[in-house]
């Protein structure tokens, strides 16, 4: 029973993150599971993200993991880590974005409100 009452609050504990811009079959799970503990506990095991087809799911996988991780830790997570000869991408929730444009905080580059889209 201690074992059921630990995970319940290992879950109110934990953050969602997500890793992207990584392929789907050249790199083990493994290897992105020992690059993210190198900042954070992590709660999970590494999952694979399924694409979305006109707002539903299917079970065809892309390339993004995601994994569980501490939420006190979730400052120390950088935005994008190198895993093998990749460069992940990280998402978190409440993460500021940046866009790459403009350089202004609150929407990305292909967003319609950046202003030199219109340009």
């Amino acid at each position: 029973m201690a074992l059921r009452s630990e995970y319940r609050s290992a879950q109110k504990k934990s953050v969602k993150i997500t890793l992207k811009y990584l392929p789907l079959h050249s790199m083990g799970n493994e290897d992105v599971l020992e690059s993210v503990k190198e900042y954070c506990k992590v709660w999970s095991m590494v999952n694979y993200s399924n694409n979305w087809y006109n707002g539903h799911i299917t079970n065809i996988c892309n390339g993004d993991r995601f994994v569980y991780i501490a939420a006190s830790d979730l400052d120390k997570v950088p935005d994008q880590i190198n895993i093998g000869e990749y460069r992940a991408r990280i998402f978190r929730p409440n993460a500021i974005t940046t866009c790459k444009q403009c350089q202004k905080e609150g929407h990305c580059s292909n967003d319609d409100s950046c202003p030199t889209r219109a340009l």
